[in-house]
């Protein structure tokens, strides 16, 4: 559902230095930082064009005016001073709203779907039972952009860049957010809701979702946005494709002095216009046959330090054998070998990896000889696969109980995969009904002991818990 180039992003964390509450206190303790989300421009009304024009009109013969009267007055003119060029520092000041209102009316309640019974299954995470809910026709209810379970429930926001949410897991209410956004990021009982510019962090205050803090990690004049989050005890670390930035309180921002390189990076041998199939060799990673740079395409957060990904660049923009950098503390990243470990060919997709209590699973493989593979790591740095047979392994997601892979056993036979290690799974079990839709997969979310799930086409939204009076291990 999302773009690979946004799943070691998942693993974010922030913190903002001024703090003007108990939450913001709490999160002081806790080694969080802030927040983020794009702000959309607010429309002028129509009477306001005319006297705009006026008096920018007014304005712009008042300057000229000082300005000829400035040079006639003058004996000589004076060169400005030569411009030393600075590092990029970006520097925003966290601003503390009132908690939001709610929309007006929106709000509704899901009902089991028609003809669609619940479904129960066991699995070495414990019973869980998966009841198919259907949204009401014609809602503004599309999770395309994104979806999390929290400790309060699951969180959404839109292609619209509405929030929406809900405490029971049927009646949704939504949050305004005066910003366009499309990421969430679970941090503690927090939560940062992010765009391409900007954060924002919410705060459940017993009864919705509040706005605490907003911060514009890029200003106006920095080109580029960003596309991943890191959010660790060590600090923040914000990257694009070509550049990282790194905070220490999570409200400046600046530029590593020294990223990873992008001159490093494997690529494939083997041409893929010599290829029996030529338009999927190009889809695989087969596709970064001549590649002349590598690109970010990823950056997680652990107890030492960040780890950021980088691939060799790929026309349909596929993450394969990843470089490892790591860096203490964001601002310098030394590469950690110049091989992948996880294989020339293989295909790592952003939102393939998923950390619980330190631990790292990622998923990938080659899709074009339906060779997947799970991989464990307990630093982000040091790989190992794991004992599992998944010929497409795509997305995984962890809660407090363990990790959920979703997947194809077969060309398109598709399944779940639980585990509470990493390393042992126990699948395939299969998907609940109504959620596969033709190429477009479902997205899968998990929480403490929660499995949530959005079918596009069939407009379902799917929870998975353990069965009423059970809970799991």
């Amino acid at each position: 559902m999302r773009d690979l180039a946004e799943t070691f992003a998942d693993l974010d964390l922030l913190e903002v230095p001024e703090m003007r509450s108990d939450v913001d206190t709490r999160i002081a303790d806790g080694g969080f930082p802030a927040a983020e989300v794009p702000v959309r421009p607010v429309p002028t009304p129509r009477w306001k064009g005319p006297l705009i024009a006026f008096g920018t009109a007014v304005a712009i013969l008042v300057v000229t005016v000082a300005t000829v009267l400035l040079l006639q007055g003058g004996d000589s003119f004076v060169e400005p001073a030569e411009t030393v060029p600075t590092p990029t520092v970006i520097t925003t000041v966290p601003t503390t709203q009132p908690p939001t209102e709610l929309l007006g009316g929106a709000r509704f309640t899901l009902v089991p779907a028609a003809g669609v019974d619940p479904i129960r299954i066991s699995t070495v995470l414990g019973d869980m039972e998966f009841v198919t809910m259907q949204l009401p026709p014609n809602e503004e209810f599309d999770f395309y952009s994104d979806l999390a379970a929290t400790p309060h429930g699951p969180i959404a926001v839109t292609t619209e860049g509405t929030l929406w949410w809900s405490a029971d897991y049927q009646t949704w209410q939504t949050t305004p957010i005066d910003v366009d956004a499309d990421r969430i990021t679970v941090v503690g009982d927090d939560v940062v809701v992010s765009g391409m510019r900007t954060m924002s962090r919410l705060v459940w205050d017993g009864d919705r979702w509040s706005t605490v803090e907003r911060t514009e990690f890029l200003d106006r004049n920095t080109p580029g946005t960003i596309d991943y989050l890191a959010f660790g005890t060590r600090g923040v670390v914000a990257a694009n494709l070509s550049t990282i930035y790194y905070s220490t309180d999570g409200t400046t921002f600046t530029e590593a002095e020294r990223g990873p390189d992008a001159t490093i990076f494997v690529a494939s041998d083997q041409n893929p216009e010599d290829a029996e199939f030529e338009e999927a060799a190009r889809m695989d990673c087969r596709g970064t046959y001549g590649a002349e740079r590598s690109l970010i395409s990823g950056v997680v957060a652990t107890d030492a330090g960040f780890v950021a990904f980088t691939s060799a660049s790929h026309p349909a923009d596929a993450v394969c054998a990843p470089l490892l950098w790591f860096s203490p503390d964001g601002n310098t990243w030394e590469l950690v070998s110049p091989e992948s470990p996880f294989g020339e060919l293989t295909e790592i997709n952003i939102y393939s990896i998923a950390e619980r209590g330190g631990r790292f699973v990622a998923t990938g493989g080659v899709e074009a000889e339906l060779r997947g593979h799970v991989w464990v790591s307990d630093d982000a740095v040091t790989w190992q696969q794991a004992d599992v047979a998944i010929a497409r392994p795509f997305f995984v997601d962890a809660g407090e109980s363990g990790w959920v892979v979703v997947g194809a056993a077969t060309l398109n036979d598709f399944g779940l995969w639980f585990s509470a290690d990493g390393y042992t799974w126990d699948g395939p079990h299969p998907l609940p009904e109504g959620l596969i839709a033709g190429y477009m997969l479902p997205e899968f979310v998990v929480g403490s002991n929660t499995i949530l799930a959005v079918g596009i086409d069939a407009e379902i939204f799917v929870i998975g818990r353990p069965p009423e009076g059970e809970a799991t291990p």
